[in-house]
């Protein structure tokens, strides 16, 4: 689905900037596309659109600005460009300046990513636990609980790992019937395609036979 984000991201953008919106509103949709192109770890891409974000702000210390520096912090880590140990200070300092819980919760996010991927389960757990035990926001829980079962089961605390599993299971489920649909939908293309290139074949035919 993350094709079809950037394609509907481009598009409101396009209207944004044709209706002269604000600039931090422009760069809020460059920084959900970048985060599209991220996920499917089209780094370059990413890259463009978040600079390009940035570019566009004056304005510092607003959320939308710092959540897009966090981003290409951890993006230079993704692409091997910058140390795990730069990457966790350059965090440290942007956690610094946070002025919200939902702020301090991305960048406990952000810091625990980093930690797991660095196989710090220590460290990983204190900032992702933190986060899920006290966000509000699903995407935030969501991937905080699955790093930490992963977590859990390296270090044999299978209990624990079943506390966030549990959490995820309707999840599982959900996304477990959207492949289903979306396979099925596919399997209804495909068939209508077979019947349409079957009756342009007949008239064909029925052309070359009279």
């Amino acid at each position: 689905l993350h094709e079809q984000s950037v394609y509907f991201g481009k598009k409101a953008l396009e209207y944004y900037q044709k209706q002269e919106t604000p600039f931090w509103h422009q760069a809020w949709v460059l920084n959900e596309i970048g985060s599209q192109f991220d996920i499917m770890e089209q780094f370059d891409s990413a890259t463009c659109y978040y600079q390009n974000a940035i570019n566009i702000l004056d304005d510092t210390i607003s959320l939308t600005y710092k959540d897009i520096v966090g981003h290409l912090i951890c993006l230079e880590y993704k692409k091997g460009t910058c140390q795990a140990e730069t990457t966790i200070n350059k965090l440290h300092q942007l956690l610094l300046s946070s002025d919200s819980d939902r702020e301090s919760q991305t960048r406990f996010i952000n810091l625990g990513e980093i930690y797991y991927h660095e196989h710090e389960y220590d460290s990983a757990w204190v900032y992702l636990n933190r986060v899920f035990q006290t966000t509000s926001v699903v995407g935030f829980k969501k991937q905080a609980a699955e790093w930490l079962v992963e977590i859990c089961k390296s270090q044999g605390k299978y209990t624990e790992a079943h506390k966030y599993a549990d959490f995820l299971v309707p999840y599982a489920n959900v996304e477990e019937n959207q492949s289903t649909i979306k396979s099925q939908l596919t399997e209804l293309n495909k068939a209508f395609g077979l019947a349409q290139q079957e009756r342009e074949q007949k008239k064909k035919c029925s052309g070359i036979a009279t």
